[in-house]
């Protein structure tokens, strides 16, 4: 990139370079803006507010409890989301689900290197809001990483008519005074051309202009902010904003939302559509701009888990925190709330004077993109940006990171310029992205057969494999390519950022001999131990992953090898964040397929497998996606684990949020997806939907023993097509390998609990519908819901201590009668079950 062809500082001429100073208080002649009744009814003011000198705690919950643990800060994000859309930015509404884009037109660029598409995009109610988007990529490759970057309207959309500027915008007067309205103040201004960033009319000179951020293998998509609201001060007679009447507002008259927080909401619209084209990598999106871009970019982030944040230059309502704001003429709130309340929520005006009462700052934001990068992007020459503002909110959020493991991923960057978005800048962005999002869209790429692998099936291929992932690992990451052929390996140790690919016909055959699987310390059945390391294994490193279409067939060894320690399984990332895998096949003899270990943010999808043993063991893992999946299997097809006995009760290692959905799962002997029964660390927030199960046993078994502790909390399934004797079975007092020395809790925390079950939309064609009569009554199953199953069975419910049940619609042909301890229902001996029948408890026995 050359300085002169990336130069943006034209696209901030309408802010001025110094902000001007606002009283410290409302005007008393101000006219207020009519509220707006929005969501989240009201809240507190200043007047109810204490003074809060500090930063406000990220990790103090609304109840006042703490928070710890990355699911008890899942929970808190939102209450920081909640709080931030009613006092900073203004409710916005929930995301339309109708996304469709059309292409207008697509023409290449830059001598046929990049392509240009303007795609008009569709949404809303009744479809009825559009935005027109450019989207340029390297005509080579991809998928590619996405830079969203606010500014002008794309070339060959067409100019959509504006509203002028309020009568005192830009002129660093309060604009909620009697000048503003109309008539008080002259005439509105007109537009001024620099107000808008000045995009080339064509697709060859804005691809010139960015022609850097395509040799580095990214894609570019640009779309016009005002397109989305209108940044305008004008208001209408009745003392609302104009900027309300046009664009997405009208459609979502019930939402309080500001100018910044409807820009937002619209690149969130654009990375709905981004997602569903095959050029872009959706899972790399860097959401950028300057000064008003530049906050809306990192509202973007922090209500999008979508994108990586890069905001440039933010100023006040920023990066920067309000309550450290002030000197050298910064963006205070007093000054942003004087001159550009419209871009904020109505409800922040009421805090001018009065920041210490925030019960937010900017830090809350930056926090909320935890754990994707998130890069400030300064200059040091900038009269309106305050360094220790900035350094505060930075280093506030930091722990947020840092609850991940990745306080490397928040940053602050100083270039040498003032307001203003440079080549430097730039720079700056990409290289921060590369190095935690990948290399661009030209990662690096490493041949396994240029480090002398041999495919011939019968020569060791382990030390040049090895090498090529070293390698990839050593140099940032990328992919480590394996050409056709069949390849004999043993155990090979991934790196961060490297992702395997087989290519189509490439088959890696696990070693039959076990001296090339080194002892290491693995997790088996739910206790740490001496065993062989995994054919393909990763330990404590960050987005790795393996990607189809090729096959890997596992050793053909049993669970325990003849010195005692456990063989090894096919794929086994251990402390590792960011695991993909994606569209191979596995085969595996007389262990474990694949066992993800106290990982985060593991996706499994398009994956086949076969196994004699378990097919995928989740083990003390969080934030687990496994889709779209055909596992067929001996043991249970998809099995949950959290550890045994005391070890797993005193390490506290839950396995939660999974999400099971659109798989197809067959076992012959045991369950389609077996919960325990090692659950002592807990397993909990479990979503099993719209999957076909066939089972030789049970299709959903919850299983645990009595001295194991823990239990099982939300677990639910949807939309399931079931073939198997039985449906659902709750074994909490013995259930699971009854031979595993467990060093049992003892006495009542050693009783495991459930709640929280719940099962609707079901089709069976099972002997047993649910068995769930083996719980103690010292700890009985709390809510249990089953709706909506249709379908035959021949017996129907076995339920013994369980409160809170809910029974409703059960189409189900049952051959014999339905038996209950410590419930009692009326049931028909043959026929249907009577649907939202009556329970109480009782003590006789059916």
């Amino acid at each position: 990139m050359t300085p002169t062809r990336l130069l943006l500082s034209f696209s901030l001429a309408a802010a001025p370079l110094v902000a001007v100073a606002g009283p410290e208080v409302p005007d008393a002649q101000e006219i207020p803006v009519p509220a707006i009744p929005a969501p989240l009814g009201a809240r507190p003011g200043p007047s109810d507010l204490p003074s809060r000198p500090d930063l406000p705690d990220l990790f103090t919950a609304d109840d006042g409890s703490r928070v710890a643990t990355l699911v008890q800060w899942t929970q808190r994000r939102e209450e920081l989301r909640r709080t931030l859309a009613y006092y900073a930015v203004g409710q916005s509404p929930p995301p339309p689900g109708n996304v469709e884009g059309h292409e207008l037109r697509s023409e290449g660029a830059l001598g046929g290197l990049v392509r240009y598409r303007l795609v008009h995009l569709t949404f809303g109610p009744k479809r009825g809001l559009a935005l027109d988007i450019g989207v340029f990529t390297p005509e080579a490759g991809g998928p590619f990483p996405a830079i969203i970057l606010q500014g002008g309207t794309p070339p060959g959309a067409q100019e959509l008519a504006r509203l002028p500027r309020g009568p005192t915008q830009g002129k660093g007067v309060d604009v909620l005074l009697p000048a503003s309205m109309p008539g008080g103040g002259g005439p509105a201004a007109p537009v001024p051309s620099s107000a808008i960033l000045d995009t080339p009319g064509t697709a060859e000179a804005l691809a010139s202009r960015y022609h850097g951020i395509f040799e580095r293998g990214y894609a570019l998509v640009v779309y016009n902010d005002n397109d989305c609201a209108e940044d305008t001060t004008l208001r209408l007679a009745d003392g609302s904003w104009a900027f309300r009447s046009t664009r997405f507002l009208p459609a979502y008259p019930g939402y309080d939302w500001g100018i910044l927080a409807a820009w937002a909401w619209g690149a969130s619209r654009v990375a709905d559509y981004l997602e569903t084209d095959p050029s872009i990598d959706s899972s790399r999106m860097i959401i950028t701009g300057a000064s008003r871009a530049g906050k809306s970019a990192m509202i973007a982030a922090a209500f999008d888990d979508r994108f990586m944040a890069a905001p440039v230059v933010t100023g006040g309502g920023g990066v920067g925190a309000y309550r450290f704001a002030g000197a050298n003429h910064t963006e205070t709130l007093e000054v942003m709330e004087t001159k550009y309340p419209n871009w904020f929520s109505p409800h922040l005006h009421e805090f001018r004077g009065q920041r210490e009462k925030l019960p937010f700052d900017e830090h809350w934001f930056l926090a909320l993109c935890a754990p994707r990068p998130f890069v400030a992007l300064e200059g040091d020459a900038d009269p309106i940006s305050l360094p220790e503002a900035v350094r505060r909110s930075v280093d506030a959020a930091r722990p947020a990171y840092a609850l991940f493991g990745r306080e490397d991923r928040i940053a602050i960057h100083y270039s040498h310029h003032a307001h203003a978005f440079t080549d430097e800048d730039w720079t700056a962005m990409l290289d921060f992205a590369d190095a935690h999002l990948g290399r661009g869209g030209r990662a690096l790429t490493y041949d396994v057969r240029a480090f002398g692998a041999t495919g011939d099936g019968a020569t060791k291929d382990t030390a040049s494999f090895q090498r090529a992932l070293d390698s990839c690992a050593v140099n940032g990451g990328g992919l480590v390519d394996v050409p056709a052929g069949h390849y004999l390996v043993g155990s090979l140790q991934l790196g961060a950022a490297t992702v395997l690919r087989l290519e189509p016909g490439s088959v890696l055959r696990g070693s039959p001999d076990l001296a090339d699987y080194p002892f290491v310390d693995v997790r088996w059945e739910g206790r740490w131990q001496r065993g062989r390391r995994g054919l393909i294994y990763a330990s404590g490193v960050a987005h790795t992953g393996i990607i189809g279409p090729g096959r890997i067939e596992g050793s053909p060894w049993g669970t325990n090898g003849p010195d005692g320690a456990r063989n090894p399984v096919v794929l086994e990332p251990v402390s590792c964040d960011d695991v993909r895998w994606d569209g191979f096949t596995v085969a595996q003899g007389g262990n474990w397929a694949v066992h993800p270990t106290y990982c985060s943010q593991v996706s499994i999808s398009h994956v086949t497998i076969t196994s004699r043993r378990d097919g995928i063991d989740v083990d003390s893992c969080e934030h687990v996606r496994i889709t779209d999946c055909d596992i067929e299997t001996g043991d249970d097809s998809i099995s949950l684990k959290s550890g045994r006995g005391m070890d797993g009760a005193r390490l506290g290692r839950a396995c939660e949020d999974v999400l099971i959905a659109d798989c197809r799962l067959t076992d012959d002997r045991f369950a389609c997806v077996g919960i325990g029964s090692e659950t002592s660390g807990g397993v909990r927030h479990v979503r099993i939907e719209r999957c076909t199960c066939h089972s030789g046993r049970e299709a959903i078994y919850i299983k645990t023993r009595i001295g194991r502790a823990g239990g099982n909390d939300d677990i639910s399934g949807e939309d399931l097509d079931v073939t198997a004797p039985t449906f659902l079975r709750v074994n909490l007092t013995e259930g699971g390998n009854a031979s595993t020395a467990d060093e049992p809790v003892g006495g009542p925390a050693g009783y495991p609990f459930a709640r929280n079950l719940s099962f609707t939309r079901i089709k069976v064609d099972v002997r047993t519908l649910v068995r769930a009569d083996e719980v103690s009554a010292l700890q009985p199953v709390r809510k249990f819901s089953l709706t909506d199953v249709t379908g035959r069975c021949t017996e129907g419910l076995r339920l013994a201590n369980m409160s809170g049940v809910v029974l409703g619609n059960l189409r189900v042909e049952v051959l014999r009668r339905c038996r209950q301890r410590g419930l009692i229902q009326q049931l028909p001996v043959r026929g249907r079950i009577l649907p939202q029948q009556p329970w109480r408890r009782a003590h006789d026995e059916l």
